[in-house]
């Protein structure tokens, strides 16, 4: 156990109450060195048959582990929703108001929330229930906040991310396009090729190079002979863009298209081939790493873009500080729970160890020094008798002790 946990412990009245409340102040050590104790009043919870309280006895520990788990992940999803970048760290989750550890060390049963006359097995259920409607509750909220948090980072990779993978379209203001030379004839057109920022000066030192087979060329003045292949770029047409945090955006003028050589077949004349050069020379680009990217200018696009972005940051906004207050809510909510259900056990621990009718007191221990308090428990309860210890103090999992004792993990 840590310095921050506490142990909830049961021993008999033997003979008195305060008898068995004087024998757990003095295992606290002296001066509370060992650790400070808080007395807890447990109700007359509904026992039922030897063989009920054992079966349930059976799943407690099962229970225990799920409530434990969950209260976790309420704990998780709360730090991860503070910014990575706070000069703050979190506020505490805080459990009616205060501290954790000030409500463990102050337990009072809550008799509206959990009536102790249900039956065991009954108000347990009732425990659990709260605590695994909240689990599923926060499952549902995360993968929400997951699902639009994954289509705002798809709206801003296509609005401001990288020109390699951004919508030109939407990227690109309508001013920025319409200051740009773009060509689209029947044999000419621009086309923009985002180039990683490392691979700028090879872009820039072969562009006119880039798909160097793709087209061929008649010798000077149309002169015969073979025809001579080459790359689709206009040379000079290579202009710098813009660029952005791992990319730089050119555009290029190349061919559109060329023909093959049509030729006379009997009595008439077939046309040649007409072949896409954009299409070849995006995979010559591709090639080289480069990306040829599309981009029809429409001002109406661009802003429902930029509105639809800021809709997406503030719905999740919106759905972060909704998590944040459910966090802090249902903490509240399932500590207590699982807290009381903590009690329980140690109840029914207690049945089984001493026998009815229920005469036994509990408290908790706020542990400073986790085997001084082992030992001075052990010495000072020794009388109470040799029957194995029921509950879960981890250090003593093989060791008969007079006392059933309960972990209670303090705060991560």
């Amino acid at each position: 156990m840590s310095s921050s946990d506490f142990l909830i412990v049961s021993i008999p009245n033997a003979p008195t109450a305060d008898d068995a409340l004087r024998k757990l102040r003095r295992a606290t050590g002296p001066n509370q060195s060992y650790a400070t104790l808080h007395p807890y009043t447990v109700p007359a919870l509904l026992v039922g048959t030897l063989d009920a309280l054992m079966t349930l006895s059976d799943s407690l520990s099962r229970t225990d582990q799920s409530l434990e788990s969950t209260v976790k992940k309420i704990e998780r999803a709360a730090a991860d929703l503070h910014p990575n970048n706070a000069s703050s760290p979190p506020s505490p989750l805080l459990v009616n108001g205060s501290g954790r550890d000030a409500y463990v060390s102050n337990f009072e049963w809550d008799y509206a929330r959990f009536p102790h006359r249900r039956p065991l097995p009954e108000l347990v259920g009732l425990i659990a229930k709260t605590v695994d409607d909240a689990d599923d509750e926060l499952r549902q909220l995360l993968q929400g906040l997951q699902e639009a948090q994954s289509s705002l980072t798809d709206l801003s990779r296509s609005v401001s991310g990288s020109f390699l993978t951004s919508d030109l379209s939407v990227s690109l203001s309508p001013d920025a396009l319409a200051s740009l030379d773009i060509l689209d004839t029947e044999y000419l057109k621009t086309v923009f090729v985002a180039v990683p920022k490392a691979a700028r000066k090879d872009f820039e030192d072969s562009a006119e190079r880039l798909g160097a087979d793709i087209v061929s060329y008649a010798g000077p003045d149309g002169a015969g002979g073979p025809r001579q292949p080459g790359s689709p770029v206009v040379p000079g047409s290579v202009r710098f863009v813009a660029s952005d945090y791992d990319s730089c955006l050119f555009t290029v003028v190349i061919l559109r298209r060329q023909t093959s050589p049509g030729h006379v077949s009997g009595s008439g004349y077939v046309a040649g081939d007409v072949k896409d050069i954009v299409e070849e020379f995006g995979k010559a680009c591709r090639e080289k790493r480069f990306v040829l990217k599309s981009c029809v200018p429409d001002p109406a696009e661009y802003g429902r873009a930029r509105v639809n972005l800021e809709e997406a940051k503030a719905g999740v906004e919106a759905r972060r500080v909704a998590l944040k207050r459910w966090c802090a809510a249902h903490f509240a909510e399932c500590y207590a729970s699982h807290l009381h259900l903590k009690v329980v056990r140690c109840f029914v621990e207690s049945v089984l160890r001493h026998g009815l009718p229920y005469n036994c007191t509990t408290a908790a221990f706020r542990v400073k020094k986790s085997e001084a308090l082992s030992s001075a428990l052990r010495d000072a309860t020794a009388a109470q008798g040799d029957a194995g210890n029921d509950g879960d103090e981890d250090e003593q999992d093989d060791e008969y002790l007079p006392y059933v004792a309960v972990k209670v993990s303090g705060a991560e």
